[in-house]
């Protein structure tokens, strides 16, 4: 088992997250993520990868909490919906391709992701 740099979330809002939501994830002090990083999150049929903006001093960054979509990718012989909901992990990594401890940079941080609300 690697240990990894500490990985923080920020949630601004008062309201619990939900796919689509805006998260901000903060690393160990002292650290400084690299120029490409991305947010993976790692699911029963595979991870989803989410780009991230990273902020000006690279110690910090945003990205989006994965939502439903139309899109569809196979595992397992079905089509599964990617999206994320319920108590999930989310880690920081030099690629959008795999998540391995060479992949990955900083985490995980757990994140409480609630369902969208029906119109």
């Amino acid at each position: 088992m690697k240990a990894f740099p500490g990985l923080s979330i920020l949630n601004e809002g008062s309201s619990p997250l939900v796919a689509g939501s805006q998260i901000y994830l903060i690393v160990a002090a002292g650290m400084v993520l690299p120029k490409k990083t991305y947010a993976a999150w790692p699911t029963v049929t595979g991870p989803i990868f989410t780009a991230v903006t990273l902020s000006t001093n690279g110690q910090s960054a945003w990205t989006t909490v994965p939502s439903v979509s139309a899109k569809r990718r196979k595992y397992n012989g079905s089509n599964d919906i990617q999206g994320v909901n319920g108590q999930v992990y989310v880690v920081l990594t030099k690629g959008n391709g795999t998540v391995t401890d060479n992949d990955i940079i900083a985490g995980p941080a757990i994140v409480e992701v609630g369902d969208v609300a029906s119109p």
